[in-house]
């Protein structure tokens, strides 16, 4: 247990660090959606379940709150990390995708991680199967802006959750995304 926690210490304080060197609100919806979008799909599933605003990991809101009794978060019109942390590269890649398809703000990140969601679960089926998945299930689950979100928005936010999902696999190698990991 203890190494479970510490693993995610680090990964909330990295993630703390990186969106504020990248000047985003870290609020804890976004804290908790871009730990998500940023683990391997093996730890996302352990950590997360789908909750009201989308990914909720208790772990995550449990260390938060650890951390900010500790003193390692303070929050001042977001959180902030006392001490800088070192994000990884699937941290990293993770923001940069997000900030290039302009899915950082609110609204955006929750519909896409919890498009993701689903994704990372039934990534196998058929594209159109998926889409009428999520609409049944997102309404399901009380994501009702989701479920009434047209075949084309679930398609390109599928098509997001693809990319990343790449994006990440060669930031877990060692590559970045498209770029040439020897330069």
């Amino acid at each position: 247990m203890k190494k479970r926690l510490s693993l995610t210490v680090k990964k909330v304080l990295n993630t703390v660090s990186l969106l504020t060197q990248e000047n985003i609100k870290a609020n804890r919806e976004i804290i908790h959606e871009i730990v998500y979008l940023s683990l391997p799909s093996h730890a996302r599933k352990k950590y997360y379940t789908a909750g009201l605003e989308g990914p909720y990991s208790e772990d995550v809101d449990l260390l938060i709150q650890g951390l900010l009794y500790k003193k390692s978060l303070r929050y001042e019109n977001g959180f902030k990390a006392e001490t800088n942390g070192t994000p990884d590269r699937r941290e990293k890649v993770t923001v940069e995708f997000l900030k290039k398809h302009h899915l950082l703000q609110h609204d955006k990140l929750a519909e896409f991680s919890r498009v993701f969601m689903f994704f990372d679960e039934l990534k196998d089926k058929k594209e159109e199967e998926l889409v009428n998945y999520i609409k049944k299930r997102s309404k399901f689950l009380g994501w009702t802006d989701l479920s009434r979100k047209t075949k084309n928005v679930i398609l390109r936010y599928l098509k997001y959750a693809r990319e990343l999902e790449k994006e990440l696999k060669g930031a877990s190698s060692g590559r970045m995304g498209n770029r040439d990991s020897s330069s």
